[in-house]
Formats: structure tokens, sequence, C-alpha cells
């Protein structure tokens, strides 16, 4: 019994492994490539591939999309959230983007939580995450030619994007009885477009060499169809707060990754990370212990 309870948190386990995975090493393929057109090869393959799994289903998501204008809520906060997420590590510290994105994800969760039970251990998370914040603003340092106040605000709007994002589109599939591959195989679309849009206006040439695309369809896989797809088996069984706070722990695991990876500790990492842990774990544990003594 307890575990079958354990193994609802899988889904969000495996996200977080394969996102920092992701973030440390596997994003350095496709690092000389444009990021406008990176995200959109990427999408664009994400896209299908969901697509041609659901043939049987084409009319139903996409009547769905047409009949409910909730999809245009959660297709402009992933839009939003993606592209964050992308000009973010060309501007700033890619680890602080990534930090204060799940740190605001967390803190939405646990708010939420805290309105809905009246648990004060909630609170507390909320107020330690946010002295984190606050923390990595005063004292990160950051290379001269990159901004730590446009990392941090890329981070907020990432964060909210990506909640917004989980609390529309739980809503949206349970509506509509849509499987998780089906979600994903719509939630693109728009993006696609966006991006079409970004790089016809700002004339970014989109010829890809055959390495170009051999590394993006590896990126796209490991970044982008097996990941999300999680993720929203994250968000269907446990809700947006649950699951948002549970994915907060991927810079954590970020931090041990390139520390192993780079054999050396950024001690402001550290900081950064253990504080995060402590905002995530310490107050509930401490409240169990003192309301079963």
């Amino acid at each position: 019994m307890q575990m079958n309870k354990y193994k609802q948190y899988n889904d969000a386990i495996i996200y977080v492994i394969l996102t920092a995975i992701s973030f440390v090493y596997i994003d350095k393929l496709g690092s000389y490539i444009n990021p406008l057109v990176s995200l959109l090869f990427m999408a664009v393959v994400a896209s299908i591939w969901f697509n041609l799994i659901n043939l049987k289903h084409l009319s139903k998501m996409y009547g769905a999309c047409i009949s409910d204008r909730t999809y245009l809520i959660l297709a402009f906060s992933i839009g939003v959230n993606w592209l964050s997420s992308i000009y973010a590590p060309h501007y700033s510290d890619p680890f602080i983007y990534l930090s204060i994105y799940f740190i605001v994800l967390a803190i939405c969760g646990f708010y939420v939580t805290y309105r809905k039970t009246k648990l004060i251990h909630n609170l507390i998370s909320c107020i330690i995450l946010i002295i984190t914040c606050v923390i990595i603003n005063v004292f990160y340092v950051i290379e001269t030619t990159r901004s730590l106040t446009l990392g941090i605000i890329l981070g907020i709007i990432g964060g909210l994007s990506a909640y917004i994002y989980a609390l529309s589109s739980g809503k949206f599939s349970k509506k509509h009885n849509l499987e998780s591959s089906q979600l994903l195989a719509i939630r693109f679309i728009p993006l696609c477009v966006m991006l079409l849009t970004l790089i016809k206006f700002s004339k970014i040439p989109l010829s890809l060499s055959f390495a170009n695309i051999c590394s993006l369809i590896i990126m796209t896989v490991i970044s982008l169809i097996i990941p999300v797809y999680f993720y929203q088996q994250t968000i269907k069984k446990l809700g947006a707060a649950k699951s948002s706070i549970l994915v907060a722990f991927t810079p954590i695991l970020v931090f041990i990754l390139f520390s192993i990876s780079q054999f050396k500790i950024e001690m402001s990492n550290l900081l950064v990370s253990m504080t995060v842990l402590i905002g995530l774990i310490l107050p509930k544990i401490i409240f169990r212990r003192v309301s079963n003594d």
C-alpha cells in the first residue's frame, strides 16, 4: 500500500532526472545553432511525433482547441515559457534562470497548497524560497557582460508562465478527457507559428546542416519529447500545485551533476541549492516531527 502511494511520484522523479541531464549535457549539442531556429525545429519535430502516435484522435484533439478558450491560455503560457528559457542563457547565468524559474514555480505550488490546507509549513517554505531569491539578487556574482537582473526577471516570467500552463493544461485535459500525449500534440502549434513569425521578422536563415539536424533530433527526444511527457503525466496525476513543488528539485540535481562533470563546486551555486532544498523539505520535516511528538 505504501509502495503504491509513492508510485504516483515516479513521473515527477523521471522528469527531474531527465531535465537535469538535458540541462548539463544534452543542450550543449546545439549551442552553436540560433536558439530560435533550434526551438522551432524541436517544437515541430515534437508536434509531428505526438500527432503521429495520436492519428486516431486528431478530430477530438483539434476540436477541443477550437471549442475551448482555455487552449489559448495554455498555448500562450507555454510560448512565453519557452521563449524566456531560450533568451535567459544568452543574457544571464543559466543556473540563475533555472533556479529562479523552479523557485517561483514551487512558491506558487506551496502558496496554493497553503490556501487549501492552511498548513503553516507550506507558508514557511514560501518565505524561505522568497528569501533565497533575495539572496541571489544581493550576493550572486556573474560575468560583467551578463545581467543578473534580467536573469531573475526571465526566471520569474518562466516560473509564473509554467504554473499557469500546469493549471490550464490540467483543466483542459481533464475537461476534454485527453491523454498526456494528445495534449502535447496540440500544445506546440501556436509556439511554432510564433517562432516562424519571429524568425521571418528577424531575417534569420533557416538552413541547417546534417550535423545540426542530428544534434537537434537528439535534443528533441531528450529535452522536448520524453521529459515533457512525464511532466504532463505528473500534472495529470498530482495537479498543478503538487507537481510544481516536486519538479523544483531540478536545480539541485543540476548542481550535483554539473559539479561532478566539472570536478569542482561553485560555492554560490551550492548556497542556492542548499537554501532551495531547505525551503522544499525542512519545514515539512520539522512540523511532522512536532505533530508526532
